[in-house]
């Protein structure tokens, strides 16, 4: 024995053994992971891919053997003895079917025993072929041709027996890889049993085979015991028979009992259920009409959609939104044969009534024509809504809560708290994007307005390319489909959610700004009241108490002195008055404009400032705001970049006035320190806007002020 055979045998051994094992209740593999004994079991006979390739190409050459004599007997005039093309195309589908799939199956899931019985299913119909074409030359082309065609013949004949066993094992191991129960294990085992008597039975009783072998006489009849052995056959065929509605009962019956994944794996054998009531129709009547294809034509599409459904509920059960699928092939099935039974029933009841001709006017056919149009909405709803709670009761469940809402009279204000209802989450939490700030910068808020972190986790929720909410829930709880589902029926309602938070956003941001703006105008008043108190007004007290001092005095000379005093401490004080109105609003600026204000700034600045400014006049507000930004930015120079240079640009763009101030300073400079958040908030008040691009070759304030151009 080669390696390579080794390897077969004891593969087939261990899927044999696990099988059994699990079938007699003893140790089960998990469905998403292998146990470590199957894990040391693959790492000992290496990858399947060998042994799957080679039964593959096997397969493959069988099945072109019985293609090519089908041509030889054709041109040798033997059409009797040949299939017809749908028969042989039918073969290939189921051939192509089981082997792929079972290939794909066994290639993932190696420990998985339903992979290697599908593809052992694709070479039992394979391994035949061959057998078949050479009873046929030994027995009927040329008799006693070949050796043994007669004993060839027997066993080609029980190719049904293999078929069957292998069909039932894979109904009852889908898609766990084990039986729904220890009960049924040992009904999967009688089955087993039944098919090894039916083969034993056959190969030494006296049965008599089908054409064309019908003069084939079994070599190997075991005597006197030939006509008890046909019995016990055919009781063992009808018990394997019987085995393979078993075991179509047990996967029934893993269906009503299975949830979450499980559920969604088996429900691709319902699809496959679908059809199967008008194919296995089709197949008792072509049978009863005595025909030797049509059954064979109406069960070859369940032969072949069998693994491709055991196929999908093993390995891609995710693939397709498969409740949602189901629903709408069964919604679409009984659809149809509701618009046409209407269409009968209106068809035969004006025949009954008017007599046939009536029946089949164009009338009675546009009558019953728009019957089934007015049937088909209300129908559809009525189907699909039923449908849908009985395929997918979770998903119909949340949709039916979150479009009871939607349905109310009053506006949703609280749509976390329905995700929440909808979903049975409480921990779900609705977060929606706002971006501020030049450039946008994106920051996430909840519906309340409030800032929250930027979300890990949570799917987001899209109108078109827009991102307008992301919702954070417990993955572990909620399946991400049925989650992913319910946002897109809200999305309407999730995106009013985000500009109310918007609207939230801006409103606190409102009156935050008003808020600095009425502690900025107190801490005005407060130092123009303490300047007062300090400068001006102790510098006119001290006047009048002098000059008070030099009348009570009465000597001329002093009262020369006080007076030249006085005129000294008068003047003073106008100027520290002057010096309190410039901190208002400058005189400069007043006459001379922007520009002039512009450079009497950079005149007195320690700085060198290069000025670029239009000679043109602003109104008030447009001007102080500017002024007032160049004052800002020169003070926080001097204070903090340490710079050789300032560049102060200003000019008209598009209705706007735009202000640049630009230093070769160290940079660092904070937008949410105090002087520059008071920028921010005088800026937005006469509607401009504010940019701050600090880093370490500078800072830069760009400032947009709408004016009157």
């Amino acid at each position: 024995m080669t390696a390579a055979q080794g390897r077969v045998i004891g593969v087939r051994q261990g899927i044999a053994l696990r099988a059994v094992t699990e079938a007699d209740g003893g140790p089960r593999c998990d469905d998403e992971q292998m146990t470590s004994s199957a894990k040391a079991f693959v790492e000992r006979r290496g990858r399947p891919t060998t042994i799957v390739v080679a039964v593959t190409v096997v397969s493959a050459m069988a099945f072109s053997v019985g293609i090519a004599d089908d041509a030889r007997l054709r041109s040798i005039g033997r059409t009797d003895l040949t299939a017809p093309g749908t028969v042989i195309g039918s073969f290939a589908v189921i051939l192509v079917s089981t082997c792929l799939v079972g290939g794909s199956v066994a290639i993932r899931r190696p420990d998985h025993p339903v992979g290697w019985l599908l593809l052992g299913l694709g070479f039992s119909v394979a391994a035949f072929v061959p057998i078949d074409v050479y009873s046929i030359e030994g027995v009927v082309v040329s008799p006693g041709s070949l050796p043994g065609a007669d004993a060839v013949a027997v066993v080609g004949s029980l190719a049904f027996v293999f078929w069957l066993l292998l069909v039932a094992a894979v109904l009852h191991l889908t898609p766990t890889g084990r039986p729904v129960s220890r009960r049924f294990g040992a009904l999967l085992r009688a089955t087993v049993a039944a098919a090894f008597v039916t083969i034993a039975a056959a190969l030494f009783s006296d049965r008599k085979l089908d054409h064309p072998y019908e003069g084939v006489r079994n070599p190997m009849k075991a005597g006197p015991f030939g006509a008890p052995l046909r019995m016990i056959g055919m009781i063992a065929a009808s018990l394997l028979g019987l085995g393979v509605l078993v075991a179509i009962w047990s996967l029934t019956l893993r269906f009503r009992r299975a949830q979450g994944t499980e559920r969604l794996q088996l429900l691709w054998f319902v699809i496959l259920a679908v059809p199967m009531p008008v194919l296995l129709a089709g197949a008792f009547v072509t049978a009863r009409t005595g025909s030797d294809i049509g059954p064979f034509l109406f069960t070859a599409p369940l032969i072949a959609l069998l693994p491709i459904a055991a196929g999908l509920g093993i390995s891609r059960y995710r693939l397709f939104d498969v409740e949602r699928l189901l629903s709408k092939v069964l919604a679409h099935t009984l659809l149809s044969g509701v618009l046409v039974a209407v269409f009968l029933i209106i068809t035969v009841s004006i025949g009954a009534v008017f007599g046939r001709n009536r029946a089949d006017s164009p009338v009675s056919v546009a009558i019953a024509t728009v019957a089934a149009v007015a049937v088909f909405t209300p129908a559809r709803r009525f189907l699909q809504d039923r449908l849908d709670r009985r395929f997918d009761r979770r998903r119909y469940d949340a949709l039916a809560v979150l479009q009871r809402h939607l349905d109310a009279t009053t506006p949703i204000t609280d749509i976390t708290g329905v995700l929440r209802e909808a979903l049975g989450d409480e921990s779900l939490n609705v977060l929606f994007p706002v971006e501020d700030g030049n450039p946008p910068q994106r920051r996430w808020v909840d519906a309340d307005g409030v800032a929250s972190d930027e979300p890990s986790n949570g799917d987001e929720v899209r109108r078109g390319t827009r991102v307008i909410a992301r919702v954070v829930y417990d993955e572990r709880r909620i399946d991400r489909r049925l989650a992913v589902s319910v946002f897109a029926v809200a999305a309407t309602e999730l995106d009013n959610a985000a500009l109310r938070a918007e609207l939230a956003v801006r409103l606190v941001e409102v009156r935050q700004s008003r808020s600095r703006l009425v502690g900025a105008q107190h801490e005005e008043r407060r130092r123009i009241e303490r300047n007062l108190h300090d400068g001006a007004q102790q510098r006119l007290l001290a006047l009048a108490m002098q000059l008070q001092a030099a009348a009570m005095n009465g000597n001329d000379e002093r009262l020369r002195d006080a007076a030249a005093m006085a005129i000294d401490e008068a003047r003073r004080a106008v100027e520290d008055l002057r010096e309190l109105a410039n901190g208002l609003r400058p005189s400069v600026l007043t006459d001379g404009g922007l520009s002039g204000a512009l450079e009497d700034l950079a005149a007195r600045s320690t700085v060198p400032v290069t000025i670029t400014a239009p000679e043109q006049r602003f109104t008030p507000e447009v001007e102080e705001t500017a002024w007032f930004i160049a004052c800002e930015a020169l003070a926080n120079v001097h204070k903090h970049a340490d710079a050789s240079h300032v560049v102060i640009t200003a000019h008209v763009s598009e209705g706007a006035l735009e202000l640049t101030v630009s230093d070769d300073g160290r940079g660092g400079a904070d937008p949410s320190g105090r002087g520059l958040m008071g920028l921010h908030d005088r800026v937005e008040a006469v509607g401009g806007t504010l940019r701050i691009c600090s880093a370490l070759n500078g800072t830069t304030i760009e400032a947009r002020i709408p004016c009157e151009s």
